[in-house]
């Protein structure tokens, strides 16, 4: 919420445990933090920071307006998408099909109907892997990163055509050929 006063205007945040306002040199860095990711914003010069109860208000002058909006806008977003968290669910369809994880999660081994186990490394710092039986769900805090992710484990074993065998997203639908008639 813009508020305008003489010469200049305020931004107002709520301040709470999620957000770390840190002092590099002589310019302040926002950090929001999750379980599993962290985001910084830089907070520009011509911005003054005033703490207020447990208010952030964000002041600057009004010849600083455009560069200004660019910020909130920037600073709106991360707000936004600060909680949010990205699932993807995967299963496995086929008999002997297995998916577990190692102890320290570092590790995804899957059985897909080769003749050895094909081992994938999850990207630890971002992703958090759960293992169901033959289900397989993948969070983070980037949806790329969700994506891309959930991306290699299926190209390990596409689904087929014809049997419907291999990893499928869930609730994914495709409709299966017909087998040939003799």
């Amino acid at each position: 919420m813009v508020q305008t006063n003489n010469k200049t205007k305020t931004l107002k945040i709520s301040y709470n445990k999620d957000f770390f306002l840190y002092l590099i040199k002589t310019n302040y860095v926002l950090v929001f933090s999750t379980d599993l990711d962290k985001k910084y914003i830089h907070i520009p010069n011509y911005v003054n920071i005033v703490i207020k109860d447990k208010n952030l208000e964000f002041v600057y002058d009004e010849k600083y307006e455009i560069l200004f909006n660019q910020f909130s806008t920037t600073l709106d977003n991360c707000l936004k998408n600060f909680r949010r968290t990205y699932r993807k669910k995967l299963f496995l369809k086929g008999l002997g099909y297995r998916v577990s994880i190692s102890d320290d999660k570092k590790v995804l081994m899957l059985k897909l109907g080769y003749s050895h186990t094909s081992f994938l490394d999850i990207p630890i710092t971002r992703l958090n892997v759960k293992v169901n039986k033959n289900f397989i769900t993948v969070e983070g805090c980037d949806a790329v990163e969700v994506g891309n992710f959930a991306s290699k484990i299926r190209q390990l074993r596409r689904p087929d055509v014809y049997k419907g065998k291999g990893v499928w997203y869930k609730n994914e639908i495709k409709v299966l050929k017909e087998l040939k008639k003799k």
